[in-house]
């Protein structure tokens, strides 16, 4: 009897060390990627990150950038601009460390992976192509063949270890519903990004965010103030950002723009799922920005924007779908 407890523990024991082996290897041995590129719009960007709603002491300078990074998102653009994007501070490419005029910091995916790399005195090559403004065919015209040339002339491979995908607000964010870009051409420019991304390698890995739930601010953060004077809602109309959500004509626009972005990530579900039949689990769709809860104290100036701790919300929710979060 005695010898039999003793082999129903060490079981016991041989069971709780394998889940906790099985879960380091999965979380740190899971090819860690010594590459990583980022393909999005603004908000990989970093746009307007340092210049907070809470904190800003330069109004005339703000307002002047933010009607900046407006002009261009209507303009379009195939160049960043350095102004306007603080890259540093990016979800996605923040590496835990200030500027040199602001003590913020946003710890991005780059941090976290440098943080595992670290412990093998291993490098992680890095670069953030992400441009305000991009609509998901400029990402595939202007970022993507970047991209492609970075990594064979930099990296000596194809694709980068490690890419993540946010596209389709610039999509949505029109004056009017008629130009919106219809969800056929949204499908089958996200699809030819991705599939370029896994079909030119057979390691590299890819995460897909989910898009923001832009239409919740105007409900949300439409009275808080900016320079402490400036409503939210005046701030949308002066400088025209996403009228199509913020300032629409009528509430039948609006409603239609929702449906939009609904169907925009389904689109995205879709594709990920449609990858991953022949791909596996090299790429993965994380619906955790979908999910954040965005409030007046996250944003930037412009009430639109995630500021740095907007950031660090992004950055903390979808690492956590990463192939090396321990969560």
């Amino acid at each position: 009897m005695k010898a039999c407890k003793l082999l129903v523990k060490y079981l016991k024991f041989v069971v709780v060390f394998s889940v906790l082996f099985c879960r380091s290897v999965q979380a740190e041995n899971s090819l860690l990627p010594h590459s990583f590129a980022a393909l999005g719009d603004s908000i990989t960007a970093g746009a307007l990150a340092s210049h907070s709603r809470r904190t800003s002491i330069f109004p005339d300078e703000d307002l002047m950038l933010v009607m900046r990074l407006f002009k261009q998102q209507v303009d379009g653009s195939s160049r960043g601009d350095d102004e306007l994007d603080d890259r540093y501070l990016s979800w996605a490419l923040g590496n835990g460390k200030s500027g040199f005029f602001s003590s913020n910091k946003v710890k991005g995916h780059r941090y976290y992976l440098n943080q595992l790399l670290q412990k093998n005195n291993e490098i992680l090559w890095t670069n953030n192509f992400a441009i305000s403004g991009s609509t998901a065919n400029d990402v595939l015209k202007y970022q993507l063949p970047r991209l492609l040339k970075w990594s064979a002339n930099n990296l000596e491979q194809s694709i980068p270890d490690y890419t993540t995908l946010l596209v389709g607000i610039n999509d949505l964010c029109t004056r009017r519903t008629a130009f919106i870009t219809p969800v056929a051409d949204y499908y089958k420019d996200v699809r030819e990004i991705l599939h370029t991304l896994l079909s030119k390698s057979d390691t590299s890995k890819v995460l897909v965010l989910s898009l923001p739930q832009v239409q919740r601010l105007r409900s949300e953060v439409r009275r808080a103030r900016v320079f402490g004077m400036l409503s939210c809602s005046r701030m949308w109309k002066t400088a025209k950002i996403c009228p199509i959500f913020n300032t629409p004509r009528n509430s039948a626009e609006r409603a239609l723009a929702i449906d939009y972005w609904n169907e925009y990530n389904v689109v995205l579900e879709q594709l990920v799922e449609e990858m991953r039949l022949d791909y596996g689990d090299r790429i993965r769709l994380t619906k955790k920005l979908s999910e954040v809860g965005f409030t007046k104290n996250d944003l930037a100036v412009d009430c639109f924007h995630p500021d740095f701790s907007g950031q660090q919300k992004i950055s903390n929710e979808t690492w956590q779908d990463t192939w090396w979060s321990t969560n």
